[in-house]
């Protein structure tokens, strides 16, 4: 049964899409720095195409993320709930991987960090050592110390 959120919000979404050629449901309103489409819905934001996954398809399970699989290539903008589908964080970033040749980890010619020591700043935190302290011992930044144990970065391990 189709809730009338939900249908408030699919005509949101109608208002702000753009279909190409492709099928893609281009995002026109408001994007985030990485471009995918960012909309509030009971009363909080989240990625235009977690929402009309939602809208369209039922909800997500926590923990899940939704993969875009286009035709021609994934397209952040894209909202198009069709062509998606679930996937937990790892299997999102191999699958973006795969199809982007964009190198996670090691492989990402702009990492300082390697598995190993990812793994040892996680075990130091969870041992109740200060995330300075920790960025201090590796001879890192205090920022890049915090995306490591916040999961921000490394989210693949």
């Amino acid at each position: 049964m189709v809730r009338i959120q939900d249908r408030d919000i699919k005509e949101r979404i109608q208002e702000k899409i753009l279909i190409n050629e492709n099928g893609c449901w281009i995002w026109t309103g408001c994007k985030n720095s990485h471009g995918y489409g960012v909309i509030s819905y009971l009363g909080k934001l989240g990625t235009a195409s977690r929402i009309a996954w939602r809208a369209y398809k039922g909800d997500i399970v926590k923990g899940l993320d939704v993969c875009h699989n286009c035709p021609k290539g994934d397209n952040p903008a894209c909202c198009n709930p069709e062509p998606m589908f679930l996937g937990t964080r790892k299997e999102n970033i191999k699958d973006c991987q795969k199809k982007t040749g964009h190198q996670i980890g090691e492989n990402n010619h702009r990492a300082i960090l390697n598995e190993e020591k990812v793994l040892k700043i996680r075990e130091f935190h969870k041992q109740g050592m200060s995330t300075k302290e920790i960025a201090e011992y590796f001879g890192i930044k205090y920022f890049t110390c915090l995306d490591v144990t916040n999961r921000r970065n490394w989210q693949h391990l």
